[in-house]
């Protein structure tokens, strides 16, 4: 076995393994033949956002579903299709809003302090 980063050329073979990902259990609202396409989009450029938090004042008041659709028109100009985030598990009022704006939970991201 040889493990070395991934190059352009590789693409055909992680979309084809991406298959065996429908067999895992994907999201109720994820549909099996959606799984390929889904992970094929993480190879497409998108945009993400990275850190999003308000002050204790703003919080409530709609700022950052504002911040949100902000970052939504930017990543539209910039041609892209989709746009990601990340959220602690267990920030719930956070979590409430992007649910609101229409995002999804798709996977679980595991952590490991080395």
């Amino acid at each position: 076995m040889r493990i070395r980063p991934a190059v352009p050329d590789d693409r055909p073979s992680v979309i084809a393994a991406a298959h065996r990902l429908a067999g895992f259990g994907p999201p109720a609202w994820r549909p099996s033949e959606e799984i390929v396409n889904g992970e094929a989009r993480t190879l497409e450029p998108h945009g993400h956002v990275g850190i999003l938090v308000v002050t204790e004042e703003a919080e409530g008041k709609g700022a950052g579903g504002a911040l949100m659709r902000a970052a939504e028109e930017w990543a539209r100009e910039q041609g892209y299709r989709w746009l990601t985030l990340t959220v602690f598990e267990a920030n719930q009022a956070a979590r409430a809003m992007y649910e609101h704006l229409g995002y999804a939970p798709e996977t679980l991201r595991y952590v490991k302090i080395l």
